[in-house]
Protein backbone atom coordinates (compact mmCIF):
# COMPACT_ATOMS: atom_id res chain seq x y z
CA UNK A 1 0.00 0.00 0.00
CA UNK A 2 1.07 3.58 -1.05
CA UNK A 3 -0.21 6.11 1.82
CA UNK A 4 -0.35 9.07 -0.52
CA UNK A 5 -1.67 7.29 -3.77
CA UNK A 6 -4.13 5.39 -2.11
CA UNK A 7 -5.26 7.80 0.14
CA UNK A 8 -5.89 10.17 -2.48
CA UNK A 9 -7.63 7.36 -5.06
CA UNK A 10 -9.64 6.91 -1.61
CA UNK A 11 -10.91 10.13 -0.62
CA UNK A 12 -11.71 10.52 -4.45
CA UNK A 13 -13.90 7.85 -4.62
CA UNK A 14 -15.73 9.20 -1.33
CA UNK A 15 -16.16 12.54 -3.37
CA UNK A 16 -17.46 10.87 -5.96
CA UNK A 17 -20.12 8.44 -4.06
CA UNK A 18 -21.47 11.69 -1.97
CA UNK A 19 -21.52 13.66 -5.11
CA UNK A 20 -23.12 10.80 -6.84
CA UNK A 21 -26.23 10.51 -4.19
CA UNK A 22 -25.96 13.95 -2.54
CA UNK A 23 -24.31 16.26 -4.75
CA UNK A 24 -25.36 19.66 -2.79
CA UNK A 25 -23.50 17.88 0.12
CA UNK A 26 -20.20 18.30 -1.60
CA UNK A 27 -21.14 21.61 -3.28
CA UNK A 28 -23.38 24.36 -0.48
CA UNK A 29 -20.46 24.14 2.08
CA UNK A 30 -17.67 25.68 -0.47
CA UNK A 31 -20.07 27.71 -2.45
CA UNK A 32 -21.36 29.79 1.34
CA UNK A 33 -17.71 29.45 2.43
CA UNK A 34 -16.77 31.35 -0.69
CA UNK A 35 -19.55 33.88 -0.76
CA UNK A 36 -19.25 34.57 3.50
CA UNK A 37 -15.48 34.63 2.34
CA UNK A 38 -16.48 37.48 -0.45
CA UNK A 39 -18.69 39.22 1.96
CA UNK A 40 -16.61 39.38 4.34
CA UNK A 41 -13.21 40.30 2.41
CA UNK A 42 -15.55 43.21 0.86
CA UNK A 43 -16.62 45.09 3.96
CA UNK A 44 -13.06 44.66 5.47
CA UNK A 45 -11.94 46.61 1.94
CA UNK A 46 -14.72 49.18 2.09
CA UNK A 47 -13.99 49.82 6.15
CA UNK A 48 -10.19 50.36 5.83
CA UNK A 49 -9.86 52.28 2.29
CA UNK A 50 -9.77 56.37 3.24
CA UNK A 51 -11.88 57.16 -0.05
CA UNK A 52 -14.50 54.60 -1.61
CA UNK A 53 -13.50 53.08 -4.72
CA UNK A 54 -16.16 50.81 -5.55
CA UNK A 55 -16.73 47.50 -4.82
CA UNK A 56 -13.36 44.87 -4.98
CA UNK A 57 -12.43 43.02 -7.52
CA UNK A 58 -11.41 40.11 -5.28
CA UNK A 59 -14.79 40.38 -2.81
CA UNK A 60 -16.40 40.45 -6.22
CA UNK A 61 -14.16 37.23 -7.78
CA UNK A 62 -15.09 35.38 -4.31
CA UNK A 63 -18.76 35.98 -4.14
CA UNK A 64 -19.34 34.90 -7.75
CA UNK A 65 -16.93 31.86 -8.14
CA UNK A 66 -19.09 31.26 -4.82
CA UNK A 67 -22.63 31.07 -6.98
CA UNK A 68 -21.31 29.49 -9.66
CA UNK A 69 -20.11 26.35 -7.21
CA UNK A 70 -24.00 26.99 -6.26
CA UNK A 71 -25.47 26.88 -9.55
CA UNK A 72 -22.75 23.62 -10.45
CA UNK A 73 -24.52 22.02 -7.27
CA UNK A 74 -27.89 22.68 -8.34
CA UNK A 75 -27.24 21.16 -11.85
CA UNK A 76 -25.28 18.18 -10.31
CA UNK A 77 -28.11 17.30 -8.24
CA UNK A 78 -30.46 17.56 -11.17
CA UNK A 79 -28.88 14.71 -12.90
CA UNK A 80 -28.44 12.83 -9.87
CA UNK A 81 -32.70 12.71 -9.42
CA UNK A 82 -32.34 12.34 -13.23
CA UNK A 83 -30.75 9.13 -12.56
CA UNK A 84 -31.90 7.60 -9.60
CA UNK A 85 -35.41 7.71 -11.74
CA UNK A 86 -34.29 6.09 -13.85
CA UNK A 87 -32.73 3.35 -12.08
CA UNK A 88 -35.93 3.30 -9.87
CA UNK A 89 -38.00 2.78 -13.22
CA UNK A 90 -36.07 0.35 -13.95
CA UNK A 91 -34.94 1.79 -17.27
Amino acid sequence: MRLLRDGYNTMLLVIRLIALFDPLRVFVPPAFALMALGVVYGVYKYATLPVYTGLSVGALSLFLTGVMVFLLGVVCDQIAALRLERYRDGG
